[in-house]
């Protein structure tokens, strides 16, 4: 081969290579050490070996050593008299015990007005969810929502309330697990929906029945309101019922009553719901408990509520 034609095939073949480098996005990123730790990252991944944005602490009668992070702010809103709502998170690793608390600050005008931390709710975890925030009637209405990270519940939601003079009003929505909020009865309100109400009743969890309870908000709280919902509990009811036999297991069919029942006791209707357990005797009976025993237990359960 002459030297001219090799030096043609080394240099075509050169310009291919690069050609392909040009068109390849082999290009990294730089890494921004300003870039700050989402709560969702921290939250599903956090590292218990180092502390590099905290301090480490060892707490009295403690063994385990924790890693106190600064407090931050997760949520901030400028209401119309421009005055600030904010709430801050101090969160705790402990480390070896792969523990993690939270202690959630709410402040208004610059002031703590709020706190809330595991301490206070008997766990020995509380985690920060999610701050909402809703506008009902003249109220600014502020859900600030934790949660527990027991292996099947519990959410924590705490309401603060500021009306048109400016008056803080702070309470707790009880919830077994799960918080939700819309318009049930289309009044043009938000309600508050909890749920999970029939939670390990007769059943383990993956197997148990369903239920929720309705929250109107009234004079800066979220309150039950058997009365408002009353229809809407009747027709969770009954569609529960025309769902029985309807080709399902016999554990969703004892579900559905249970459910239904669980929603006329609520309201008041207990004929009804005795009438119901009784009807499908049998399939209750096959999860070895008695008709009047089901119906005794679930009067039990809805008067704690």
């Amino acid at each position: 081969m002459r030297l001219s034609h090799f030096i043609f095939m080394f240099t075509r073949l050169t310009f291919s290579f690069l050609l392909f480098l040009s068109a390849c996005d082999c290009k990294q990123e730089s890494s921004n050490p300003l870039k700050e730790t989402s709560i969702q990252d921290e939250h599903e991944a956090p590292d218990l070996e180092k502390c590099a944005d905290g301090k480490l602490v060892t707490k009295k009668g403690d063994d385990w050593e924790t890693c106190v992070r600064p407090e931050r702010n997760v949520f901030r809103h400028i209401l119309k008299n421009d005055q600030i709502f904010e709430v801050n998170l101090q969160s705790e690793n402990t480390q070896g015990s792969h523990t993690l608390h939270d202690t959630v600050v709410v402040k208004y005008k610059g002031k703590k007005v709020f706190s809330r931390s595991y301490l206070e709710i008997e766990t020995w975890s509380l985690r920060y969810d999610k701050t909402k925030h809703f506008r009902i009637g003249g109220y600014d209405v502020f859900a600030v929502i934790t949660y527990t990270e027991g292996a099947h519940c519990c959410s924590v939601v705490d309401v603060i309330a500021l009306d048109s003079k400016d008056t803080l009003s702070i309470s707790n929505i009880p919830t077994p697990d799960g918080i939700s909020f819309e318009d049930v009865d289309k009044d043009g309100f938000i309600d508050a929906i909890a749920g999970n109400y029939l939670d390990y009743f007769h059943q383990s969890h993956a197997d148990s029945a369903d239920a929720s309870i309705f929250f109107r908000f009234k004079n800066g709280k979220f309150v039950q309101d058997k009365k408002a919902f009353s229809k809407i509990y009747e027709g969770e009811a009954e569609t529960l019922i025309s769902n029985i036999n309807s080709n399902k297991t016999n554990i969703e069919n004892l579900n559905s009553v249970i459910s239904a029942a669980f929603y006329y006791i609520y309201i008041g209707k207990e004929n009804l719901a005795k009438e119901l357990i009784y009807k499908y005797g049998k399939e209750i009976e096959q999860d070895e408990i008695s008709p009047a025993q089901l119906f005794k237990d679930l009067r039990k359960l809805v008067k704690t509520i």
